[in-house]
């Protein structure tokens, strides 16, 4: 149903008044071939994240989740942000005027690791069920600490008393990543769309039922929660491989177009090619956080951006200049070498002085 909606230009609000038989009347028109079918379910709660509609708080419906092998990670904050927060979204948001950030620090822990969140649901296979998600990245982990990093969204199921989950991957645009995530018995990924750069979103529209039955082999079963949030394998404690990504317009849906799992929805490329040319620096909207590192290669102190946008400094001291360096994809600096509380004063990455 979001591609039917998203090809008639529809946001949430026209999703309300539009009913799903002129929708499917206008869809049959629009789009030759297309096949209407009665539906528009929205499973999930507060897919788009407007909810509750204010800046830095959790959204309504999604809980702090920690996928694999993270159990304690240094910082972990999942937030909602419009343009008019502090680290707003990179624009133009797809949904509505909030997204959700997830901002990750790792801990101490090695291998498959991830945050993010995750939303509890009851629905069967009967529903004919697409799965949709937008997602940006605005801060990839160094891949001389991870092998591969990138956005996840995760569909968990039970079927026959067995508890699986199927991941989609959108991998990170660091050139020198090598290979992808691999399936097991219980857990297996498709690979999705590749981040071209720091702040241009991906889409993402699946039909959830084919892609459940060719990974797994399976056509009954019941959904019990969504996750979104940062996926990587970490291989080396040093650097701190942390990330960021944003997402929005994540759907849970009841049919809609007759998609097929190779088919995904129309890309908003003219808005995206607004955004790259906007991005002038190196690593295109990273500039949206800004804190310096210490001037001396060797030191280990490192300032941290208090709530107000100030840069604290904490010992030695720092350039009074910053620049985007070509090398610009070093992991956010952390407020202290210590500790595992992710109540900290929050850090924020990227942009780095020398």
């Amino acid at each position: 149903m979001r591609s039917l909606y998203k090809r008639l230009g529809l946001g949430r609000a026209g999703r309300r008044v539009a009913t799903v038989t002129a929708a499917a009347a206008v869809a049959a028109a629009m789009l030759p071939g297309a096949v209407a079918q009665a539906a528009g379910t929205e499973f999930l709660q507060n897919p788009s994240f407007e909810l509750p509609g204010s800046n830095a708080a959790q959204p309504t419906g999604w809980q702090t989740a920690l996928l694999e092998g993270e159990t304690s990670p240094f910082r972990l904050v999942t937030q909602t942000f419009n343009a008019a927060g502090q680290f707003p979204p990179p624009a133009p948001v797809p949904d509505g005027q909030f997204g959700l950030e997830v901002f990750w620090q790792v801990g101490s822990a090695m291998g498959v690791l991830g945050t993010g969140v995750k939303q509890t649901v009851n629905v069967p296979s009967a529903n004919d069920l697409f799965f949709s998600y937008d997602a940006v990245q605005t801060f990839y982990a160094d891949s001389r600490a991870v092998s591969w990093g990138g956005a996840v969204a995760e569909v968990e199921f039970t079927s026959g008393g067995q508890t699986n989950k199927l991941r989609y991957f959108n991998k990170g645009s660091r050139p020198d990543y090598s290979g992808v995530p691999t399936d097991s018995a219980t857990t297996k990924y498709i690979i999705g769309q590749q981040f071209a750069d720091n702040g241009i979103w991906v889409s993402s529209s699946r039909d959830l039922d084919a892609d459940i039955a060719a990974k797994f082999g399976v056509s009954n079963f019941t959904i019990t929660s969504v996750t979104v949030g940062n996926l990587q394998n970490r291989i080396a404690t040093s650097p701190f491989s942390n990330m960021t990504s944003y997402f929005d317009d994540v759907e849970l849906t009841k049919g809609g177009v007759n998609e097929t799992p190779t088919d995904p929805e129309p890309r908003r490329t003219a808005r995206r090619s607004a955004v790259s040319r906007a991005a002038a620096s190196p690593r295109g909207a990273s500039t949206r956080r800004s804190p310096c590192r210490v001037s001396s290669p060797a030191s280990t102190t490192r300032s941290a951006r208090t709530t107000t946008g100030r840069t604290r400094r904490t010992g030695a001291s720092t350039s009074s200049r910053c620049r985007l360096t070509p090398t610009a994809t070093r992991p956010p600096p952390r407020a202290s070498s210590s500790g595992s509380s992710i109540t900290r004063r929050r850090t924020s990455p990227v942009t780095w002085c020398g």
